[in-house]
């Protein structure tokens, strides 16, 4: 019979042992280690919206090893919701004016969505809307979600408020919505060059910053609104070459910082109110081509500053105030084609800076113009035509006539005729 030793034995032992344990590492079911989220990104981290917007946002939770994890559990929440909402799905809706941060959670991690809703960019939106955006022919960045100051035409402050638009030119057609009114910080408004129809809304009554209001060149109707009178700090009111109505409102009369005033070429009519002689800062008042009526208003020559008139073109009737010879600093005088009448007063002389003077198609203007003139020294331009003036046959007053004709290249001298016995 045959045995087996002990050194056997023991040796199968080890090797079944190995085995075992060879198998064992082969075949024992390998445990399965779940992804750790370290990282949230999200398409976009700052958003400027308005309200009734709804935007999606996209998140992507990554591992350790900045690989994607796939349906990896999201929590979304709002910290302001009933400025903006959002639900599980990622989607934002807006309802009011603030600020909220969105956060999305996963495991340990999150990121934080800031969304502004801003009036400004709420009123800017129904601008855009009103006034046919999307055939503008610069809209560049208009009702996205970029920040408003890469908006074509914006400029704003250091807090996102809009402070100039300017969008002169650019095609903008239809009704001026009252949302303008909401840019209470706004400075300088250029929607000249345009097609722009209908109303000047009451509602930009509201903008007090005001410095520069220009709508020229439109095809703007109806009155001036009164409440363009509430600017105190505004320099510039340009409404020229519209189809505006009605009467100059004596509420202008309160923009005592007002340095430029031109409503030429539109169908005002009535009177030019005295209040108007109250604007002690106004360098040119511009209201040619309307329908005025009425006499100039001797309070025009308090106005200091004056340097260019223009009244020509209208049904202005009466004599020419003297005080218009207080204007010291005044360059031009442009009365043509009016229903002036009487004789040029003599204080007219003392105006030493006038560099034109145009009294022309006043057939009601007669007698001898004043000596005093012959003190007029910087003029250039004189047309008399379709008057009755006449000029003195003095030499002195023939050689300052000379002196105008001559005085420069440019020069006119148009429809002086000597009196006759003079």
């Amino acid at each position: 019979m045959h045995k087996t030793s002990k050194n056997q034995v023991w040796g199968v032992s080890v090797t079944t042992a190995l085995l075992l344990m060879w198998g064992g590492c082969i075949f024992s079911p390998t445990e399965a280690t779940e992804p750790i989220p370290t990282t949230i990104n999200v398409s976009s981290t700052l958003l400027y919206l308005g309200i009734g917007e709804s935007v999606s946002i996209e998140a992507v939770v990554l591992d350790e090893n900045r690989l994607p994890i796939e349906d990896a559990p999201l929590n979304w929440s709002s910290s302001e919701p009933e400025i903006v909402s959002v639900n599980n799905q990622g989607v934002l809706t807006v309802h009011s004016f603030g600020r909220a941060d969105i956060t999305v959670k996963s495991g340990a991690s999150e990121a934080t969505v800031v969304v502004i809703v801003s009036k400004d960019r709420a009123a800017l939106v129904a601008i855009y809307n009103a006034l046919g955006g999307p055939a503008w022919e610069n809209s560049a960045n208009w009702a996205s979600s970029f920040p408003i100051s890469a908006w074509h035409g914006v400029t704003v402050s250091p807090d996102d408020r809009v402070t100039e638009l300017n969008l002169w030119g650019n095609g903008l057609s239809g009704v001026l919505p009252a949302a303008l009114g909401d840019l209470d910080e706004l400075r300088i408004l250029d929607l000249g060059g345009n097609s722009i129809t209908g109303n000047i809304p009451g509602a930009v009554g509201q903008l007090r910053n005001l410095e520069e209001f220009r709508i020229a060149h439109a095809n703007l109707s109806g009155e001036i609104p009164a409440s363009l009178g509430n600017f105190p700090k505004l320099r510039i009111l340009a409404l020229g070459m519209n189809d505006l109505s009605g009467s100059i409102p004596s509420s202008l009369g309160n923009l005592v910082n007002l340095e430029g005033l031109w409503l030429y070429e539109n169908a005002l009519s009535g009177e030019i109110p005295g209040s108007v002689g109250r604007l002690e800062n106004l360098v040119d008042l511009s209201l040619s081509s309307n329908r005025i009526t009425g006499s100039i208003p001797s309070e025009l020559g308090n106005m200091s500053s004056l340097r260019f008139i223009s009244l020509q073109n209208n049904g202005l009737s009466g004599q020419i105030p003297p005080e218009l010879g207080n204007l010291a600093v005044l360059e031009e005088l442009r009365l043509s084609n009016n229903q002036l009448s009487g004789s040029i007063p003599p204080e007219l002389g003392g105006l030493g800076n006038l560099d034109l003077l145009y009294l022309n198609h006043n057939i009601r203007l007669t007698g001898a113009l004043p000596f005093e003139l012959t003190q007029l020294t910087m003029l250039r331009s004189l047309d008399l035509i379709g008057t009755g003036l006449c000029a003195p046959t003095h030499p002195d007053f023939r050689a300052w006539l000379e002196m105008v004709r001559g005085l420069r290249f440019s020069n006119t001298l148009g429809g002086v005729v000597f009196c006759s016995g003079n």
